[in-house]
């Protein structure tokens, strides 16, 4: 997980609980910034998980939105980069969001 907020990559401690092990390998790989997880975190579209897992999700452009899972516990379980609707709705569906 890369140096400061500086470089552009996720660092872990800017506003967040960090990451599990697994949303640490998602955010890498889908290339999430502090400042992409920030942006989700503040959007007002927020569904939650029957485990108390909020999910934010952030329209970015006509269709495609960010979505960022964060546990009971402050902690970036997965992110999803720039999923279209019928894939936001399947995750919907799939994760019981309410």
């Amino acid at each position: 997980m890369g140096g400061g907020g500086g470089d552009g990559r996720f660092s872990g401690t800017r506003g967040s609980g960090g990451a599990t092990k697994h949303g640490a390998q998602r955010i890498k790989e889908r290339k999430f910034t502090d400042e992409i997880i920030a942006r989700a975190k503040q959007s007002s579209n927020i569904k939650h998980q029957n485990d108390g897992a909020k999910v934010y999700i952030d329209k970015v452009s006509r269709g495609k939105f960010n979505v960022v899972i964060v546990g009971r516990e402050d902690t970036i379980v997965t992110v999803f980069k720039k999923i279209n609707r019928k894939e936001l709705n399947n995750l919907a569906k799939n994760y019981d969001l309410r």
